[in-house]
């Protein structure tokens, strides 16, 4: 009876991609827990998105197809969906394979994009992943992509989270991207664009205002220059919503930075929100170094940390700072808000 039981259990596995069911519905749970040990890892995407939920077999199928396996905060189910659609994607140049990814679509959170073949529509893949909460591109080159970016975005209602990091935007680019009115971004990374402080003035109208809800604004790498900086500087005092801002690698120059930090002492009463600055690599100086002591200095100051490495700063610019925890003049600590981008680009002070 037995040897029966073991050949009855082997065919029924070895048919479940032909004839699927829920086995957490019909199976009890040690004999689940064997039936998902003993199931293949060529199973079709169409059954898994349907018929199968359990994380272990999950952690299993990403093994398998060399999916890193990484701390998460989501199943293993989500991250081996979000890994085959970014698979899906990148070799597709149309929308032949748009219905492929119905199935999975209520899994994709996150979608991350290092390439794109022309001619793909994006915003028909977007339109139909109804929970999508972030999405990341990179090395788009096509007009027609960012277009299709702009319908996407304004296609996705629960979008909090865009980062386009070396996607060649330009101030042109700017207005066909974020031409929605209703935007729920709250974490914005536009870094190593080319924005100078035409785009700039855009952004700030629609992401640094009173009503905005954008927490985090990365725009290192761009071309902001003195302009901009000083934009960014006015439109922050009718803002309280940003919490880190990072202008670092734009070339601010010394009147730049003393315009923008000017501006955030100005602004210091009314808001506490801003914690995190970061303005390496952008040729300040003396200016600047006084107007940002003062702002640091007060003790209830909001400011939780400002990162000043790589800039023009004399001797005694660099002690007058370093007299405040809050100023980073040296090597960014582990310790302080960062990122590995900020680590690997903005090292020590040259003396």
């Amino acid at each position: 009876m037995n040897a029966l039981s073991d050949l009855a259990f082997d065919q029924v596995v070895k048919s479940f991609n032909s004839a699927p069911f829920h086995p957490e519905e019909l199976l009890n749970r040690d004999v689940a827990e064997r039936f998902f040990a003993s199931l293949s890892t060529d199973i079709s995407e169409s059954v898994l998105a349907v018929f199968i939920d359990d994380d272990g077999y999950f952690s299993r199928l990403c093994q398998s197809r060399g999916i890193a396996i990484k701390e998460h905060c989501y199943s293993y189910k989500q991250l081996f969906f979000e890994q085959f659609i970014q698979e899906v994607v990148s070799s597709s140049s149309n929308d032949s394979e748009l219905q492929r990814i119905n199935c999975m679509a209520d899994y994709i959170h996150s979608l991350r994009l290092d390439s794109i073949k022309p001619g793909f529509p994006l915003d028909s893949l977007v339109v139909h992943l109804p929970n999508l909460s972030k999405l990341q591109l990179s090395f788009i080159k096509s007009e027609d992509h960012f277009q299709r970016l702009g319908k996407a975005i304004w296609s996705s209602p629960f979008l909090t989270s865009l980062v386009l990091q070396d996607t060649y935007i330009t101030d042109d680019d700017i207005p066909v991207i974020f031409n929605s009115e209703q935007l729920n971004i709250t974490h914005l990374d536009l870094s190593f664009n080319r924005i100078s402080s035409v785009g700039v003035e855009y952004l700030v109208d629609k992401f640094i205002t009173s009503t905005s809800v954008v927490s985090h604004l990365d725009l290192r790498g761009n071309k902001i220059c003195q302009v901009g900086a000083t934009k960014i500087g006015a439109a922050l005092m009718g803002n309280d919503s940003l919490v880190s801002l990072n202008l670092g690698l734009n070339s601010l120059g010394d009147t730049g930075g003393a315009n923008l930090f000017k501006s955030i002492s100005q602004n210091q009463d009314q808001n506490t929100s801003l914690k995190h600055i970061y303005v390496f690599a952008n040729k300040l100086g003396h200016e600047t170094a006084k107007v940002i002591t003062e702002l640091v200095a007060p003790k209830e100051t909001s400011i939780e940390s400002i990162v000043l490495t790589s800039n023009l700063f004399s001797k005694d610019d660099l002690a007058m700072l370093g007299q405040h925890r809050i100023c980073v003049v040296g090597p960014i600590s582990e310790a302080l808000p960062s990122d590995n981008d900020i680590r690997c680009l903005a090292s020590e002070v040259p003396s």
